[in-house]
């Protein structure tokens, strides 16, 4: 019998997916416990539909996160953290801290993810970094300064 799971069952498959089980488990269990509906032809059109609006809104999503990194090709993010008389940080720079320096100066959200940084920075200078997602790749400068 074809079922669409309504939520997340273990060793079957995740919400939303249309899988096919024995007719007593569907019956039995999955239904009765409101974790499956059958795959009648009207729920399958819901289903469908459903799928198809996850589907345009993930794609929105990936074309906005784009524009986002492409709007921060050749910018210049600036941290200032406190150092030492030599340059060495008390605390090394995450992706964490660059995220929120992106969205503090250039008010661009970008999960921290999307931030490729080559080496872990640890004393204050120039550093390249590489911002992707949603299919585009920019370089950027980050540009650690000491305060007092």
């Amino acid at each position: 019998m074809k079922v669409i799971l309504i939520t997340d069952v273990k060793k079957l498959g995740q919400r939303g997916e249309l899988k096919d089980v024995a007719e007593g488990y569907a019956q039995n269990v999955l239904i009765p416990k409101k974790m499956a509906l059958p795959a009648t032809a009207e729920n399958l059109k819901v289903y469908e539909k459903k799928k198809s609006l996850v589907e345009q809104k993930k794609h929105e999503e990936e074309e906005e996160l784009a524009t986002s990194v492409r709007s921060l090709k050749g910018k210049e993010v600036q941290i200032a953290v406190k150092a030492n008389e030599a340059g060495g940080l008390f605390k090394s720079i995450t992706k964490e801290d660059i995220q929120k320096a992106i969205l503090t100066q250039f008010s661009v959200t970008i999960p921290d993810s999307a931030i490729l940084v080559s080496e872990t920075i640890k004393h204050t200078g120039n550093f390249d970094i590489s911002i992707e997602g949603g299919g585009a790749k920019v370089s950027c400068k980050l540009v650690i300064s000491a305060t007092k």
